[in-house]
Parts: C-alpha cells; sequence; structure tokens
C-alpha cells in the first residue's frame, strides 16, 4: 500500500471543487485590475494642474498602471515618475508580482538609470522611510506591495488603498524629485 501525503490526499478527495475554485481565479483577476483602473482615472481629480497623469492599459502592456509627473522630468533620456503598477497576469499568484505596488519608476535604457537610480536612492531615503517604501532596484529606486490589511481582498478597498499610497507618495515626493533635478540629477549627492 502506497503512503500518500495528507495534503495530496486532500486533494484527490476535493480535487472537482478545487479546480472548481482555481477557475474562479481569472474572474477575481478582472474585478481587481478593474477597481485598479477605475482608481487610477479618478487620481487626475485630485492632483494639482502641474502633474501630468499617464494611464497605461494592460492592452498596452503586461503592467499597468498610471504614472505621476511634471514636465522635465527626464535626465539623460531617462523618465522618472511615481507610479501605481500591477502585473495583470500574475494578479492573485503566488509565485508572482501578486499585489499593486507603487514608487519611483525610471524609464528608459537601464545602463542610464544606474546613476539616476543611485542618486535618488541616497536622496530620498529618508522621505522613502516615512512613506515605508522599503525596496530598490536600478527601474524602481524606492517602491513597496499594497497589500491587502487581511486574507480577504476587497478589490475596491484594495485600488483605494494604492492610490492613496500613490498620492501619498506624490506628496512626499514630488518637491524633493524637482529640487533633485533642478540641482544636476546626474552628478551624485554631496
Amino acid at each position: 500500500m502506497t503512503v500518500i501525503d495528507e495534503k495530496v490526499g486532500f486533494y484527490l478527495r476535493h480535487w472537482e471543487q478545487i479546480e472548481q475554485w482555481a477557475a474562479l481565479r481569472e474572474p477575481a483577476t478582472e474585478a481587481l485590475d478593474a477597481a485598479l483602473r477605475t482608481a487610477c482615472t479618478h487620481i487626475s481629480d485630485t492632483i494639482d494642474a502641474t502633474t501630468r497623469v499617464t494611464f497605461k492599459d494592460h492592452d498596452d502592456e503586461p503592467y499597468p498602471g498610471c504614472l505621476l509627473d511634471r514636465p522635465g522630468w527626464q535626465v539623460d533620456g531617462v523618465g522618472i515618475a511615481l507610479a501605481l503598477k500591477w502585473h495583470y497576469a500574475e494578479l492573485f499568484d503566488r509565485e508572482g508580482d501578486t499585489w499593486p505596488y507603487v514608487g519611483v519608476h525610471l524609464g528608459g535604457p537601464a545602463v542610464k538609470r544606474r546613476s539616476l537610480s543611485r542618486r535618488l536612492r541616497d536622496d530620498l531615503r529618508p522621505h522613502a522611510t516615512d512613506l515605508r517604501w522599503d525596496r530598490s532596484d536600478n527601474e524602481w529606486p524606492w517602491w513597496r506591495w499594497i497589500e491587502p490589511s487581511d486574507t480577504s481582498v476587497d478589490p475596491e478597498q484594495l485600488a483605494a488603498d494604492a492610490t492613496a499610497a500613490l498620492l501619498d507618495g506624490w506628496k512626499t515626493l514630488a518637491e524633493p524629485i524637482q529640487t533633485i533635478l533642478l540641482s544636476g540629477a546626474s552628478e551624485p549627492a554631496t
């Protein structure tokens, strides 16, 4: 007689129901994506006139979202924006980009992003700490996940939390970024 792991046994006894539940992932992803896109469209109602709001749809790219920037927020072909993004194909995927995220986003060639990313990491550290933006890489000098407050996911609440985090980031970081750019962003911090 073969000894079967308890979890495997559970699956074998309930496989039909488990597969039915798994089929709900796509409609759940669509609901969260729709809530995030709707929330993004309302950001322009709450932001000042000098701020550009750009929307990216998952029809255009795998990482839809909303970007906030100002005219001139570019250094050597690298655009700087505060962004709320998510990876549509990996929402609710335990192995991928499960949740939306907010942060300082750099667009442009990776080789050109390095020094600017390093400068923004250094100069924005105190502000990012206040925002609890604790992750960084070459494309995202400062960012964090926006996760649900418990295991139950309310798409509208998660979208509201995500846009609130983006707007808090904008209020906290727009002026410091502007100051960095005016002081010569490609130069090392002093």
